[in-house]
């Protein structure tokens, strides 16, 4: 649960669906013994209790500000009449019931806690991978500076030309043009015999 006693209440009355009475407002979140809450605090917390829940003893307007005065002069002025503590009492008796608009802020609060926590991690989660990346180029930097030999481009390439075999291949290029050139002689003086016959 959450410390600020306006939210606790929005968590009771949520899942508490049956009704909350003021007896657990009371007893789970104003005098819990961790949260310290004056008579002007209290006075707050029912002010805001009418706005944010129903009970069948404030349906009407007239209803909540008798309401409210009775706990103004009980918890602020300290004057307890019995006009004013019976009305209290009576509306004590009744369950509250979260209202609509409420629950959309509730849950609206949930989703917004949950975005925070969320993007908390997602923020961790990158500071560590942005650590990493900056350890790995340090330590790339540090290997660089200490190896022992300079660094050879990739791109120098050597041709290495064997003398013989080039040789070789131009005595065979030599015969082969010898015997292309005699196979077209054949050939011309076969074309001009068939023409002869």
């Amino acid at each position: 649960m959450d410390s600020n006693i306006f939210i606790k209440a929005l968590e009771l009355g949520a899942l508490k669906t049956q009704g909350v009475f003021y007896s657990d407002f009371d007893e789970k979140i104003l005098r819990n013994g961790k949260i310290n809450v004056s008579s002007h605090a209290e006075y707050n917390f029912r002010l805001w209790l009418v706005e944010n829940f129903t009970n069948e003893q404030l349906d009407t307007e007239t209803q909540k500000s008798v309401f409210l005065h009775a706990s103004k002069r009980i918890l602020v002025v300290g004057k307890i009449d019995d006009v004013y503590f019976n009305r209290i009492h009576l509306v004590f008796a009744f369950p509250f019931f979260l209202k609509g608009g409420s629950t959309k802020d509730y849950v609206n609060y949930l989703l917004l806690k949950e975005s925070k926590e969320q993007a908390s991690r997602a923020r961790k989660r990158a500071n560590f991978s942005i650590f990493i990346a900056c350890s790995l180029l340090i330590f790339n930097i540090i290997i660089f500076f200490l190896s022992d030999k300079p660094a050879q481009p990739p791109f120098d390439v050597k041709i290495i030309q064997d003398s013989a075999k080039t040789s070789m291949m131009e005595k065979e290029i030599r015969a082969l043009k010898k015997n292309i050139k005699e196979m077209k002689i054949e050939i011309v003086k076969n074309k001009t015999e068939k023409v002869k016959k």
